[in-house]
């Protein structure tokens, strides 16, 4: 769906004062250096919508063109090189699960980065251990699906300052990101009525994250769910006052079971 929020993308930790990954030079050039096209047509199979931060088309918040950096690794090894000169080779950890598909997907990652001149390690992690990993800040990046959601409001626990807790502490603001621009718009969209104001304030944590570049944003995925012809009304249904429900796609969705209907005819 259009409107419904799911991104593909690697978090990167705030927290981690060791980190090369805390300096928004080092974030831009990995950026830049991933050509989402091929990563797009290599790992599925040119489907997906390659992304430009959290919000797809037809979600509040979408902007044609966020600012978020595109593929250029001429300009990934100028912010290497730039970043070294001062402070030394960059070396990055890079998480992902023992799945083989997302292991090739991570060594294509670390190809592109390779290739800019940053020294890339990679760590495959059990499934139920990579998601303590993340609830508790114990990464340097990795891969991961989050923020479905239709109203940009349900994306406030992912990223408020109040969530990015210390590493050890479980938080679901997974990169531990403290941002004044992120808090205060959030802030408009959780309090002002107002549509024009909510999806201003939108499209203002929509610039900002490509601007700091907090996050890698892959691809927005298509998602669907498939039944007989015979069963009916599966990704809606209509309150008592007759208001369409919002459709389900997308983690956290509900099916309305009492409106969906079954033609044994096929109809």
């Amino acid at each position: 769906l259009d409107d419904a929020l799911l991104d593909h993308l690697a978090a990167l930790n705030q927290a981690d004062p060791e980190s090369d990954l805390r300096d928004v030079r080092v974030r831009k050039a990995i950026a830049y250096a991933v050509d989402y096209d091929t990563v797009n047509q290599a790992r599925s199979a040119g489907i997906a919508r390659i992304a430009n931060g959290p919000f797809p088309p037809g979600a509040p918040g979408y902007l044609e063109d966020t600012g978020y950096p595109t593929y250029d690794p001429d300009k990934a090894r100028q912010l290497v090189e730039e970043y070294e000169a001062e402070n030394g080779p960059i070396e990055i950890a890079y998480k992902t699960t023992n799945d083989q598909f997302n292991l090739v997907t991570a060594q294509l990652y670390q190809q592109f980065w390779e290739d800019i001149g940053i020294d890339v390690t990679l760590d495959q992690i059990e499934q139920g251990s990579f998601i303590g990993l993340a609830l508790t800040g114990d990464f340097e990046a990795f891969g991961w699906r989050n923020h479905a959601g239709f109203d940009p409001d349900q994306q406030n626990i992912w990223w408020n300052s109040e969530n990015a807790v210390q590493p050890g502490d479980f938080g679901l603001n997974f990169g531990r990101i403290r941002d004044d621009v992120i808090d205060e718009n959030l802030d408009i969209i959780r309090t002002n009525p107002d549509p024009e104001a909510r999806t201003q304030a939108a499209e203002a944590i929509n610039r900002r994250f490509a601007e700091q570049v907090y996050d890698i944003w892959f691809e927005w995925p298509i998602w669907s769910i498939g039944h007989s012809p015979t069963v009916h009304n599966v990704l809606g249904g209509t309150t008592e006052s007759g208001d369409p429900v919002l459709d389900v796609l997308g983690i956290g969705g509900a099916h309305q079971v009492s409106q969906i209907w079954i033609d044994e005819s096929g109809n």
